[in-house]
């Protein structure tokens, strides 16, 4: 049984993802999903290159600087919040789009 489009009221196949008669299109926050897993993604890549900065940062200081393993610690410690941060939105970002309900977009 096809469904009529929200806005010109053309009947649509249930597989169609555009109306035929107004282009109207069904998805999750019509076209700016693509865009905010692409954000999603390049929040985690941040996320790994702040723990790659702090591991490097830590173990320099760790074994250059004081040679007291405590120091490098506390200089990773200081990259965790940044890394907490992007990981966490882009993580809560591709974990919620997919669940999101689909409705029409024009």
């Amino acid at each position: 049984m096809p469904e009529n489009c929200p806005y010109c009221r053309t009947g649509i196949p249930e597989n169609a993802s555009t109306c035929p008669a107004c282009g109207a299109w069904r998805g999750v926050w019509g076209r700016r999903a693509e865009r905010w897993c692409g954000t999603a993604n390049i929040l985690l890549a941040l996320a790994a290159t702040l723990f790659a900065m702090g591991l490097a940062s830590g173990v320099f200081v760790a074994a250059r600087c004081t040679g007291n393993w405590f120091d490098g610690l506390l200089v990773f410690l200081l990259f965790t919040p940044f890394m907490a941060l992007l990981g966490g939105m882009g993580l809560a970002i591709r974990h919620l789009i997919p669940r999101m309900r689909e409705s029409w977009f024009r």
